[in-house]
């Protein structure tokens, strides 16, 4: 199993995301 981390940094490789989206993506993992 891969864990939400490594799910992210992988996502950020392939597309990377601005850091408005990077900020959300910390928000709906710090909400589970």
């Amino acid at each position: 199993m891969t864990s939400p981390i490594d799910h992210i940094l992988a996502r950020a490789l392939l597309n990377p995301t601005p850091p408005i989206d990077f900020e959300a993506a910390e928000a709906r993992l710090a909400a589970r």
